[in-house]
């Protein structure tokens, strides 16, 4: 009995010191605000001309001219500080625009005589144009290496390619497409008027044809709450001749340890690592003791050692971040602001840690559970589940199935008529949205076809709805009868409420 309370007050202080350590650096709510700032700022603002607006190449131009380079200058560190929300904000080493393209290959075969060939085919990494040209897309030169050494991309120019490895980007998944991190570059300094270069790419076509996506990419920092804001506005040329528009914010503080209360988590973190190494030897031990079999044998040790790898990774993780920020920051110190410096690779692997964090937190949550089960009720609860394992993974296969099935046929039927059954993923998604009784979705599919539309949704309803989740009662009603027969066998293996009380009252002498 005390070897359990003992477990249970070790478990209580490990989930607090895990929550003390994961939300000490990084307050989501602020970071989010930030982010709906910058949003706000760019996309949805009174400048006469924003993001969603833009359908043609000229209006990209229009967007650069009229929202984002008077947006920059006031957010320049030189620019004098007025009364609104680009005041808050500093430009970090200026902004650039990449372009992605493809290859001009050959045309398509005709498959009608009289009627023209498709010569511009869809973006991919395999045809990604990889050239360099001469201030026009016609006048392709040999690749001449010209960089300097104060800046790497200085003499390349917008009409060069750059490897995602020379940008130090990583691939970007848009709306269309999946993009490599390369591309043709134009570069902006903090203090620099880029009007007559934008202009000049406009006078000579650098948006054409072949043009696939153009990034806007910058980074702000905004002192009053020391949040970063890597922002990445995305313009998606597809060869039907539309033009799609997504805008990406990633928020967060990129120097840990500035102030007293994260002195304070520091211990948190230090204790944190000292608990995960007492983990691993508890766990060698016990696997000596109980042999490779009976040790894995147990639901609950296997969830140990996720908590224990999960523990290690988020180290791991944190302490690259911590380099590849001191990296970013010494690029940014070295560049005095005259070029672009990349902070998409530091706020990534600040992502990729609060990732690995909130999972960690989670795992660390579900083993309370197992504390609980020392009750009777919830033990019941557990048994039932345990017993039916079997029986309820058939099932999922069978959901499974079915789900991929009903998803297969939305999409061929009304991928033509609804962005939201655009993909296989999104028509899966809406399927389960209109599973959890989304009425939107009636309204939806109706509209794509009166008569598909509700023939769809009755024969998905019926089957998915009322067949299949009625089988998941059925299911766990019979694992809950054969439980409560054997619940009478059952006695509680711990009674720690009574047991703790009882102790409390021998303490203090109350009878």
């Amino acid at each position: 009995m005390d070897v359990a309370i003992r477990n249970m007050i070790i478990h209580f202080v490990y989930l607090s010191i895990v929550i003390l350590a994961i939300t000490g650096h990084k307050n989501v709510s602020t970071c989010y605000e930030t982010s709906l700032s910058v949003r706000k700022m760019f996309d949805d603002n009174n400048l006469g001309f924003q993001q969603e607006d833009v359908s043609t190449r000229e209006d990209v131009y229009s967007y650069l001219h009229k929202t984002v380079v008077p947006l920059m200058s006031k957010m320049s560190d030189t620019a004098e500080r007025e009364l609104s929300m680009a005041s808050e904000f500093f430009l970090v080493c200026g902004y650039r625009l990449r372009q992605a393209r493809i290859s001009k290959g050959e045309c398509g075969p005709i498959f009608i005589e009289g009627l023209p060939r498709g010569c511009q085919p869809s973006y991919s990494m395999f045809i990604e144009d990889r050239n360099r040209y001469n201030m026009s897309w016609e006048n392709r030169i040999d690749p001449v290496n010209n960089a300097t050494s104060s800046n790497p991309t200085a003499s390349i120019g917008p009409w060069s390619f750059q490897s995602a490895w020379s940008l130090k980007t990583l691939p970007f998944a848009g709306v269309i497409d999946t993009y490599s991190g390369g591309g043709f570059v134009l570069e902006v300094g903090a203090r620099e008027d880029p009007t007559d270069k934008i202009t000049g790419l406009a006078k000579n076509g650098w948006i054409d044809d072949y043009t696939r996506a153009v990034f806007l990419e910058f980074t702000l920092y905004n002192p009053n709450v020391d949040i970063f804001t890597v922002a990445i506005y995305l313009f998606e040329f597809t060869n039907r001749g539309s033009i799609h528009t997504s805008n990406h914010e990633f928020s967060t503080r990129l120097y840990y340890y500035s102030s007293s209360y994260e002195v304070f988590t520091t211990a948190c973190e230090v204790i944190f690592v000292i608990f995960n190494i007492l983990f691993v030897y508890c766990e060698i031990k016990k696997y000596k003791k109980l042999g490779k079999s009976h040790y894995f044998s147990d639901f609950w040790t296997v969830v140990q050692l996720g908590q224990i790898g999960l523990a290690f990774s988020m180290l791991s993780v944190f302490v690259h971040r911590t380099l590849t920020v001191a990296s970013v920051m010494a690029g940014f110190e070295a560049s005095n602001k005259t070029y672009f410096i990349n902070f998409y690779g530091a706020l990534f692997w600040d992502y990729v840690l609060t990732y690995v964090m909130a999972a960690l937190v989670t795992v660390v949550i579900m083993q309370t559970v197992k504390f609980l089960s020392f009750n009777r009720k919830i033990l019941i609860v557990a048994e039932t589940l345990h017993f039916m394992k079997g029986t309820l993974l058939a099932y999922a296969l069978i959901f499974g199935i079915v789900t991929v099935g009903f998803a297969s046929m939305a999409y061929m039927l009304f991928n033509s008529f609804s962005s939201s059954y655009s993909s296989f993923n999104s028509a899966w998604n809406t399927n389960m949205l209109l599973l959890l009784g989304d009425s939107g979705i009636y309204e939806l599919l109706y509209e794509a076809s009166p008569i598909l539309g509700p023939a769809f949704i009755v024969t998905f309803v019926m089957i998915l709805q009322y067949g299949i989740i009625t089988f998941v009662q059925a299911i766990i009603n019979m694992g809950r009868n054969v439980t409560n027969a054997r619940r009478n066998r059952m006695k509680n293996r711990l009674e720690i409420i009574d047991y703790v009380s009882g102790k409390l009252k021998a303490i203090l002498d109350i009878k």
